[in-house]
Protein backbone atom coordinates (compact mmCIF):
# COMPACT_ATOMS: atom_id res chain seq x y z
CA UNK A 1 0.00 0.00 0.00
CA UNK A 2 2.71 2.23 0.61
CA UNK A 3 4.65 1.55 -2.47
CA UNK A 4 1.57 2.21 -4.51
CA UNK A 5 0.48 5.78 -2.53
CA UNK A 6 4.07 6.72 -3.50
CA UNK A 7 3.79 6.17 -6.70
CA UNK A 8 0.52 7.62 -7.41
CA UNK A 9 1.19 10.82 -5.32
CA UNK A 10 4.69 11.02 -6.84
CA UNK A 11 2.50 10.81 -10.55
CA UNK A 12 -0.03 13.40 -9.16
CA UNK A 13 2.29 16.01 -8.16
CA UNK A 14 4.75 15.81 -10.94
CA UNK A 15 2.17 15.71 -13.60
CA UNK A 16 -1.50 16.84 -12.88
CA UNK A 17 -0.45 19.60 -9.84
CA UNK A 18 2.56 21.14 -12.44
CA UNK A 19 0.13 20.71 -15.84
CA UNK A 20 -2.73 22.36 -13.75
CA UNK A 21 -1.01 25.39 -11.15
CA UNK A 22 1.79 26.71 -13.27
CA UNK A 23 -0.20 27.45 -15.81
CA UNK A 24 -3.01 28.61 -13.55
CA UNK A 25 -0.35 31.10 -11.64
CA UNK A 26 0.74 32.38 -14.71
CA UNK A 27 -2.25 33.82 -16.13
CA UNK A 28 -2.70 36.00 -13.93
CA UNK A 29 1.22 37.43 -15.09
CA UNK A 30 -0.45 37.44 -18.04
CA UNK A 31 -3.14 39.53 -17.29
CA UNK A 32 -2.03 42.87 -16.52
CA UNK A 33 1.20 44.49 -16.23
CA UNK A 34 0.26 46.92 -13.63
CA UNK A 35 2.15 45.71 -10.08
CA UNK A 36 -1.24 47.08 -8.47
CA UNK A 37 -3.44 45.25 -10.62
CA UNK A 38 -1.09 41.77 -9.84
CA UNK A 39 -1.44 42.39 -6.61
CA UNK A 40 -5.12 42.87 -6.40
CA UNK A 41 -5.78 40.18 -9.19
CA UNK A 42 -4.28 37.28 -7.01
CA UNK A 43 -5.61 39.26 -3.71
CA UNK A 44 -8.83 38.45 -5.17
CA UNK A 45 -8.26 35.02 -6.49
CA UNK A 46 -6.38 33.70 -2.85
CA UNK A 47 -10.00 35.33 -0.91
CA UNK A 48 -11.79 33.31 -3.47
CA UNK A 49 -9.66 30.27 -3.09
CA UNK A 50 -9.40 30.45 0.80
CA UNK A 51 -13.41 30.85 0.85
CA UNK A 52 -13.57 27.60 -1.06
CA UNK A 53 -11.52 25.91 1.24
CA UNK A 54 -13.70 27.55 4.20
CA UNK A 55 -16.94 26.80 2.02
CA UNK A 56 -16.34 22.63 1.75
CA UNK A 57 -15.27 22.72 6.11
CA UNK A 58 -18.55 24.81 7.07
CA UNK A 59 -20.40 22.82 4.54
CA UNK A 60 -19.15 19.18 5.63
CA UNK A 61 -19.91 20.52 9.35
CA UNK A 62 -23.03 21.64 9.09
CA UNK A 63 -24.30 18.47 7.13
CA UNK A 64 -22.56 16.24 9.41
CA UNK A 65 -24.51 17.50 12.42
CA UNK A 66 -27.87 17.80 10.81
CA UNK A 67 -27.19 14.03 9.01
CA UNK A 68 -24.94 12.34 10.82
CA UNK A 69 -26.17 8.59 10.58
CA UNK A 70 -26.95 8.94 6.50
CA UNK A 71 -23.62 9.80 5.18
CA UNK A 72 -24.95 8.34 1.18
CA UNK A 73 -27.51 11.45 1.95
CA UNK A 74 -25.15 13.94 3.27
CA UNK A 75 -22.47 13.11 0.40
CA UNK A 76 -26.04 13.51 -2.17
CA UNK A 77 -26.15 16.96 -0.68
CA UNK A 78 -22.83 18.05 -0.89
CA UNK A 79 -22.24 17.00 -4.09
CA UNK A 80 -25.99 18.86 -5.53
CA UNK A 81 -24.22 22.15 -3.51
CA UNK A 82 -20.81 22.02 -4.90
CA UNK A 83 -22.66 21.66 -8.98
CA UNK A 84 -24.70 24.32 -8.52
CA UNK A 85 -22.13 26.52 -7.02
CA UNK A 86 -19.86 25.20 -9.98
CA UNK A 87 -22.58 25.92 -12.28
CA UNK A 88 -23.02 29.33 -11.43
CA UNK A 89 -19.29 30.08 -11.54
CA UNK A 90 -18.99 28.51 -14.77
CA UNK A 91 -21.74 30.86 -15.91
CA UNK A 92 -20.48 34.10 -14.89
CA UNK A 93 -17.34 33.24 -16.54
CA UNK A 94 -19.03 32.43 -19.88
CA UNK A 95 -21.62 35.17 -19.99
CA UNK A 96 -20.03 37.99 -17.12
CA UNK A 97 -16.15 38.07 -18.42
CA UNK A 98 -16.14 40.14 -22.07
CA UNK A 99 -12.70 39.66 -24.11
CA UNK A 100 -10.56 43.26 -24.60
CA UNK A 101 -10.58 44.27 -28.04
CA UNK A 102 -7.38 43.23 -30.16
CA UNK A 103 -5.30 46.51 -30.37
CA UNK A 104 -5.26 48.62 -33.46
CA UNK A 105 -2.54 46.55 -35.88
CA UNK A 106 0.46 48.54 -36.67
CA UNK A 107 3.10 46.42 -37.76
CA UNK A 108 3.21 45.54 -41.50
CA UNK A 109 2.89 42.00 -42.96
CA UNK A 110 5.85 40.49 -43.92
CA UNK A 111 5.51 37.27 -46.59
CA UNK A 112 6.25 33.90 -45.54
CA UNK A 113 9.53 33.46 -47.37
CA UNK A 114 11.01 36.66 -46.15
CA UNK A 115 10.08 36.02 -42.88
CA UNK A 116 10.98 32.46 -42.97
CA UNK A 117 14.66 33.31 -44.06
CA UNK A 118 15.14 35.83 -41.15
CA UNK A 119 13.65 33.18 -38.68
CA UNK A 120 16.89 31.00 -39.63
CA UNK A 121 19.12 33.56 -40.11
CA UNK A 122 18.34 34.48 -35.93
CA UNK A 123 19.52 31.49 -34.78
Amino acid sequence: LAVYFSIFYFLFYASGWTGTQIPYDALGLELTSDYNSKSTLFGVKTAFQFGGYLLQIAVSTILSVYLASDVLARVRIESIIYAAIGLFALSFVVFGVRERPLPPKTAQTIPFIPALRRMLKNG
